[in-house]
């Protein structure tokens, strides 16, 4: 099997506030969500560009998860719906799917990788880590995009919000971390660190794969069901 590499990461927060790493007409029309996956896309091209020319040509599969899919949009259409204020403008339908923000990412950045999107609560993340990490270990792709992002609802909607960008190859050049595993598993699957863990019913917001840019050396996430994952990382020897 593969060993899997950390190639390349990235975190954006996106506010009203924030300035533009990417210019484009689509860009009026987008969600917060949207707006911080482009962008973060975009910040990942411009800081390791010798990577992602790399990823482009080898069209790098994106995995994309967010824990609620795009909320606020799904709300204003089921509040439209509730209030009988019909009919429900197409633009927000086209924005409460969850691959909406794929969808702009490959209009803005000219991407034609396969894509997968993924909403399924608290262990979104780290399913769509563990998918990406087995792809390129049994040897079906060579590199791997994973994408988690979340926004934060406002008195006026979602104006907020988090993505980040894990580039995952099977080369070590330029690798920064190797990805011992990815897996269901417990506590005794730790043997070199202790893990941070997240558990669902003390954490109303799905963990971050990345602490200021770094994931956790390891971590151990569980969700009410009893559902566990815990990942391991290592530094390059």
């Amino acid at each position: 099997m593969n060993k899997v590499y950390l190639a390349a990461a990235f975190s954006e927060r996106w506010t009203p506030d924030s300035q533009l790493r990417l210019s484009s007409p689509f860009f009026r029309r987008m969600t917060a969500l949207q707006k911080s996956v482009v962008q973060a896309f975009a910040a990942l091209d411009a800081m390791a560009p010798a990577v992602m020319t790399q990823a482009r040509e080898q069209n790098a599969p994106i995995f994309y998860s967010s824990g609620f899919g795009e909320l606020s949009a799904m709300l204003q259409v089921t509040r439209a719906i509730m209030d009988h204020d019909l009919p429900v403008s197409p633009k927000e339908f086209q924005h409460s799917v969850q691959n909406a923000a794929l969808a702009y990412l490959s209009m803005t950045h000219s991407i034609r990788h396969p894509c997968y999107a993924l909403s399924g609560g608290f262990l979104s993340a780290d399913n769509c880590l563990q998918m990406a990490q087995q792809r390129i270990a049994y040897g079906l792709d060579s590199m791997g995009f994973v994408i988690h992002a979340h926004e934060y609802l406002g008195q006026n909607g979602a104006d907020r919000a988090q993505a980040e960008i894990l580039l995952l190859s099977h080369h070590a050049e330029q690798a920064w971390r190797v990805l011992d595993f990815c897996r269901d598993g417990a506590l005794e699957d730790f043997t070199i660190h202790r893990p941070e863990i997240f558990t669902e019913d003390d954490s109303r917001i799905p963990p971050w794969l990345l602490n200021q840019g770094i994931p956790a050396a390891a971590r151990m996430v569980r969700s009410l069901s009893g559902e566990s994952l815990v990942t391991q990382w290592l530094p390059i020897p």
